[in-house]
């Protein structure tokens, strides 16, 4: 949720890498989330990451409050695309209030400032916010910040309830030319030896993930 005073900057156009899949990668484990089947382009969540961002909505739960993903956006071996989040950002400069959340110019600068200071190759791949007791969805404001600036085919939108304890990844798709719509099923993994720590859900405890109207959410 935003208001029309919303300003953000151009999000950087890099071209897809090649590199395998994380549930295909050795040093990974790998947990589905949500529906079975592989939506058109998988999306792959680190846990470590979602916690993080996690604290960060939780911090203030009765409020919104939002930052972009960061991550990479693939091809694997067979040219087929996929998306990696790996962190994500907080926004430093906003306003924002129960039912309400805005960027603003300084907010995308520091974006900006911050990914550049950080070795290897990272993009902001889209953005999240919070709901407090709202629910997840994507509201008109919102799919406006999709559609006006993060209209790439591998872009994403997360928004978590940190009341209701709900996570939703969006995306854009085939059928639907502008508009994000939720993801059925996403996977989260963790690197090395610490996979021990992720619970059978996937997610950070107490989260569940929400895949659409109708939905109760999914044990995380």
């Amino acid at each position: 949720m935003v208001d029309d005073e919303i300003q953000l900057g151009e999000v950087r156009r890099l071209p897809p890498a090649l590199q395998p899949r994380p549930d295909r990668r050795m040093d990974c484990s790998v947990v589905r989330c949500g529906s079975a089947g592989d939506p058109d382009v998988p999306v792959f969540l680190s846990y470590n990451g979602l916690q993080r961002l996690c604290e960060h909505v939780w911090s203030a739960a009765e409020v919104e409050l939002g930052g972009v993903l960061v991550g990479d956006q693939c091809h694997d071996e067979e040219g087929n695309p996929f998306v990696v989040m790996t962190d994500s950002l907080a926004a430093q400069d906003y306003r924002n209030s129960a039912d309400s959340f805005t960027f603003t110019h300084n907010a995308w600068s520091r974006f900006t400032r911050e990914l550049d200071s950080r070795p290897g190759r990272r993009r902001i791949i889209g953005w999240y916010h919070s709901h407090p007791g709202w629910g997840v969805f994507l509201s008109d404001r919102d799919q406006f910040i999709c559609e006006s600036f993060f209209v790439g085919r591998l872009d994403i939108a997360m928004v978590v309830d940190p009341q209701c304890k709900q996570l939703g990844v969006f995306q854009h798709t085939e059928s639907k030319s502008d508009s994000m719509q939720p993801v059925a099923g996403c996977f989260v993994f963790m690197e090395g030896e610490a996979s021990t720590e992720m619970s059978e859900g996937g997610l950070p405890t107490p989260l569940r993930y929400w895949d659409g109207p109708g939905s109760s959410g999914r044990s995380g």
